[in-house]
């Protein structure tokens, strides 16, 4: 003798459709902030870092509260949907700054710049550009930071980002 198969009742299919409902309605927000997070560590590190190696070379002695010049983006061209490591020798003009933005051997989803507005001395700007999904639009990441006559530097509260989740 056969079992007889039955199927769900309304009730049941609904029931399995609410609990559904209620657990994308929670989940999806959450792994939206996680996705951003993620999105956001290796620029603010990265930038972090570029800031620390400012105040080091405008602590030194031989600099006199200078920051050091202007380092163009490195790499030159802002990643595309993918993640790139560089050779040591890319980071060359970082230098004055402690060296490589990102561990070598690491690969970077952002390409790092430290520029110098012209309209404000002592000043420098840290900023982090990637395109993360490869669609032309760029995420920036800046960290505004000043150095004064005492050789201090004094950072912006948090990492500025734009288009964080581009």
């Amino acid at each position: 003798m056969r079992a007889r198969q039955r199927g769900l009742s309304l009730l049941e299919a609904t029931a399995g459709l609410s609990l559904g409902a209620v657990v994308l309605v929670v989940a999806v927000p959450v792994v939206r902030r996680e996705v951003r997070a993620s999105h956001q560590a290796e620029p603010r590190e990265a930038l972090l870092r570029i800031a620390e190696g400012a105040a080091t070379y405008a602590h030194a002695p031989k600099h006199r509260h200078a920051l050091p010049e202007a380092v163009a983006r490195t790499p030159a061209e802002v990643p595309r949907g993918v993640a790139v490591a560089l050779p040591e020798e890319a980071w060359e003009a970082w230098k004055p700054l402690g060296g490589p933005v990102v561990p070598l051997g690491y690969a970077q989803r952002y390409a790092y710049t430290f520029a110098r507005p012209k309209d404000e001395p002592g000043a420098f700007l840290a900023i982090a550009e990637g395109d993360l999904d490869g669609d032309g639009a760029i995420a920036r990441a800046t960290l505004r930071g000043a150095v004064d006559a005492n050789g201090t530097v004094a950072l912006a509260p948090d990492v500025e980002f734009v288009d964080a989740l581009e």
